[in-house]
């Protein structure tokens, strides 16, 4: 400390841990949690690169996948909290839904399914939205992309996609 001049912390931190289990067959939570961070950072910058690319609702949909599960909140209105949401997309060989005439992610299906809701969002309406909001650029809230039923729950996905950006 006395020769860098720096705090006990700051030296801390640059010293490697000391418990981590490296080589294991099972990773830690943390571990995980990190992998599926990463993967979502990608989806995202993927998604940006492709932008205005013949290819890019594919990279939307791919963006789409990695935040699955992830812990989303519809927009209130008023003084009404929003609605705490999670969605899982289908897997591919599912029967009955929509049917997508696009190209499809391997292993998954062309639908969200909202969690704790008999709801389903097709990916075409996706696809919609995501033409809409990327026309709007600044979306209002979730009636500016003209989908009832759907956009509420597409609304806050886009934001996190980083595809539209609300008035604030």
């Amino acid at each position: 400390m006395e020769k860098t001049r720096l705090s006990r912390a700051s030296i801390n931190s640059y010293l490697p841990y000391k418990n981590l289990a490296f080589n294991l067959d099972q990773t830690t939570v943390n571990a995980d949690r990190h992998r599926v961070f990463r993967r979502r950072v990608k989806a995202v910058d993927e998604l940006r690169l492709h932008t205005d690319l013949p290819d890019e609702t594919e990279y939307l949909w791919k963006a789409i996948i990695a935040f699955e599960d992830y812990p989303f909140k519809t927009f209130g209105r008023g003084s009404r909290e929003g609605v705490r949401f999670k969605y899982t997309v289908s897997r591919a060989g599912g029967s009955g839904g929509h049917h997508y005439n696009g190209a499809s992610i391997d292993g998954y299906g062309n639908e969200i399914w909202i969690e704790g809701k008999e709801k389903s969002i097709s990916r075409s309406t996706v696809e919609l939205g995501y033409k809409r909001a990327r026309e709007l650029e600044i979306v209002k809230g979730p009636k500016a992309l003209g989908l009832p039923g759907s956009g509420s729950y597409l609304y806050p996905i886009f934001l996190r996609l980083g595809v539209c950006k609300n008035e604030e």
